[in-house]
């Protein structure tokens, strides 16, 4: 007998648990990282998501015709998964660095430098497009390693100032992003566009608010905004969409802060979700003393925020501290007056990584408020009431940020990227490694590079009696703190040697902390003398001490104490002044900061025994499932129709087409939104003449079928 039509297949929920149901079984819930926890086979066969804490997080990887999830093994720090086009292996990011790793076994291999990266994709020439670095453009890589080329960059001069979550396009040209610009309330209110895959490439906006952006193979273009996901039905050829954006997806487990939505869907039309509130990260400000390494550090303030970079002024007891949201903004809290609210000090674009200058009058900063990433400083005293404009401190096109004053402030020292360097490690192979540089505040003189290294250099900060300069570098493949002679020359040596970050000088005493992972220097409470470093080489630690790695719980931060000779060079055994729970330090921020409390040998003595560091709240919802739906496309063609293709006379060539995020629109056949961007930024006209319509599953006229589903079978409402 002759057959009919194929009917859709149908549409099944389920819900997949995350660890084993078997008792004694460690609980396995999902990272809500800043980037996305969640990424799917093409084939729809194998899910992979981001389980633990940051910074202990850790890839897992549950087929669907599995029993459980196991773990990826090295794959510690990840974040961002996304797999290759055969399902085969998935590329992330982890320790600064982009890294791919194989389903079937083996260690990562670090691929290139992505300090912190805004997400990437695996396209089917297998190439591996990914954004390094905030503020920076799209950058590709082959999947098997090599060169990275800079693909787009920000187009700061009409108001980009960064790229996120990149997508390609079928066909290559065009790639989809969400594109920051500083305005609005988040990553809510940011611009979706397609973007031609060149320098000073074509843009064409599409939805204005929202993020996270995909095209699906039904014909869709699909995003998330406020916690829900969204889709429109969307033409990958012509970049048009068509209709209002409908609501598909609610309450979808998302960070407020780096923007992400837990989201995946596969080629095969299965979607996995995982379920839960936005998270809006708020830190509190503790005290930690040296006095008790281990005791539970009490609350410098009850006020809890989205607080980094706090700064501690070195006259009473001003703390100047970068609060984070859809703009960063910076905050001065005088302590003395308890319950103060605090002082706004910025209100326009982004500003952040505070930095007092020795007297205590003013604070130093970097800011977006020209348009571009530039150092800035204004007053702070009186508490920041009444002062005046931030006045431009420094400027240049790589992206200055503050660590220091030096020379009884009459000196900045900041970092900012550098030029692509033959031999370079990491970032400086590509452009963008960072380097150390040093400038006069009156501008008697032009800016001088202080350090250079076959990687990136940052956190730098100089000692009290301008001699010596520590910083961070990743030129040995970690992260390492170093000291060399201020201003220069003189060799540079190595303090740490089990990893090390945002190293500070004690104001008084002659001591250098820094910050390193648990478990990978020494015994709370450890001491020793100097242990000179090799002839004409860097330093050592000195071994005596040390506890074995893993001895303290993953993720524990420690700040650490050591005494630094550079005639002849010698480095003590570390002490361990704190452990426990904290955010770690950044390149931008060293996220602790010593405890000043103004004048007098009492003060001295509080100051030598404290620092202020900030601890994260975790988010309330635990999530220990995703929802899957089975063939999806199904359901979302139902909905969302997809138009056959225009006719020729309907289209108006070079029009701008797009929608705002969050409008929902009916289940009728949609008609082609008709809209032109008003900010007049992007240039489109004449840049999409007529073309024949992509002859693919999209096109399909409303009423017809669509193509065959693959049909999951399974006895239950669970898998697995």
């Amino acid at each position: 007998a002759a057959s009919g039509p194929s009917r859709p297949a149908a549409t099944a929920r389920l819900v997949m648990p995350l660890g084993s149901s078997a008792p004694g079984q460690p609980e396995v819930a999902l990272a809500n990282t800043a980037r996305g926890a969640v990424a799917i086979a093409p084939d729809g066969t194998s899910v992979v998501f981001v389980a633990g804490r940051s910074p202990s997080t850790l890839l897992h990887v549950r087929r669907m015709d599995g029993a459980e999830s196991r773990p990826i093994p090295g794959t510690m720090g990840a974040d961002a998964p996304f797999f290759s086009p055969d399902g085969t292996k998935i590329a992330f990011f982890a320790d600064g660095k982009l890294k791919r790793v194989a389903l079937s076994g083996g260690a990562p291999v670090p691929l290139c430098a992505a300090p912190r990266p805004q997400g990437g994709c695996w396209d089917s020439t297998d190439t591996i497009y990914f954004i390094p670095d905030w503020q920076r453009g799209l950058a590709k890589i082959p999947a098997g390693g090599g060169e990275v080329e800079m693909v787009v960059d920000p187009d700061m001069a009409n108001g980009e100032l960064a790229l996120i979550a990149p997508e390609i396009l079928p066909g290559g040209r065009y790639a989809l992003m969400a594109v920051w610009t500083g305005a609005g309330a988040g990553y809510d209110d940011v611009l979706i566009s397609a973007i031609e895959l060149r320098r000073g490439g074509t843009r064409r906006p599409l939805i204005h608010g929202g993020c996270n952006p995909k095209y699906l193979p039904s014909g869709h273009l699909v995003y998330t905004r406020a916690g829900a996901l969204m889709a429109v039905a969307f033409d990958p050829e012509r970049l048009e969409i068509f209709g209002q954006p409908m609501t598909v997806e609610d309450k979808v487990l998302g960070n407020a802060l780096g923007g992400s939505s837990h989201f995946a869907a596969g080629d095969d039309g299965t979607l996995v979700v995982a379920s839960g509130p936005v998270w809006e990260p708020k830190c509190q400000l503790l005290i930690a003393g040296r006095a008790g390494a281990t005791a539970e550090p009490p609350a410098l303030m009850k006020e809890e925020r989205a607080f980094v970079a706090p700064a501690f002024g070195p006259v009473g007891r001003l703390l100047c501290v970068q609060v984070q949201g859809a703009t960063d903004h910076l905050w001065l809290y005088d302590l003395d007056r308890e319950g103060s609210p605090g002082t706004r000090l910025t209100f326009n674009a982004d500003n952040s990584s505070p930095v007092f200058s020795p007297d205590g009058k003013r604070v130093a900063f970097r800011s977006t408020m020209a348009g571009k990433p530039e150092i800035y400083w204004m007053s702070v005293e009186g508490g920041g009431m009444g002062a005046g404009p931030p006045e431009l401190l420094f400027s240049s096109d790589r992206g200055p940020t503050p660590c220091c004053f030096a020379e009884g402030g009459k000196t900045i020292v900041f970092t900012q990227q550098g030029a692509a360097r033959a031999g370079g490690v990491g970032a400086a192979a590509i452009g963008g490694g960072l380097e150390i540089w040093c400038a006069p505040v009156d501008g008697s003189s032009e800016a001088r590079l202080l350090v250079q290294t076959p990687g990136s250099a940052w956190g730098a900060c100089v000692s009290p009696d301008n001699k010596v300069i520590a910083f961070v570098s990743d030129e040995s493949g970690r992260a390492e703190v170093y000291v060399q002679p201020y201003p220069g020359p003189g060799p540079r040596r190595v303090v740490s040697t089990e990893g090390g970050s945002a190293p500070l000088f004690a104001k008084h005493g002659g001591e250098l902390y820094y910050r390193t992972s648990a478990g990978t220097v020494a015994s709370v409470g450890g001491a020793g003398g100097m242990m000179p470093g090799p002839t004409g080489g860097a330093g050592q630690v000195a071994a005596g001490g040390v506890s074995g790695a893993g001895a303290l719980p993953a993720g524990t931060e420690q700040i650490v104490a050591v005494r630094v000779t550079m005639e002849p060079f010698a480095v003590s055994r570390p002490r361990v002044l704190f452990q426990g729970n904290a955010v770690p330090a950044s390149q931008a921020a060293r996220n602790y900061d010593l405890l000043q409390w103004g004048g007098g040998e009492a003060a001295l003595q509080m100051a030598l025994q404290h620092f202020v560091i900030l601890r994260s709240q975790e988010s309330a919802a635990k999530v220990t499932s995703l929802g899957v739906t089975l063939n999806w496309f199904t359901e979302l063609r139902r909905r969302i129709p997809v138009p056959q293709a225009p006719t020729l006379s309907s289209l108006r060539p070079g029009s701008s087409h797009f929608a705002v995020g969050g409008m929902s629109g009916s289940s009728a056949a949609p008609t082609r939104t008709q809209g032109g961007w008003g900010g007049g930024t992007y240039a489109t006209q004449g840049q999409h003449p007529p073309q024949p319509y992509p002859q693919q599953g999209a096109t399909q006229a409303p009423n017809a079928p669509p193509p065959p589903q693959r049909n999951w079978s399974h006895d239950s409402k669970t898998i697995g």
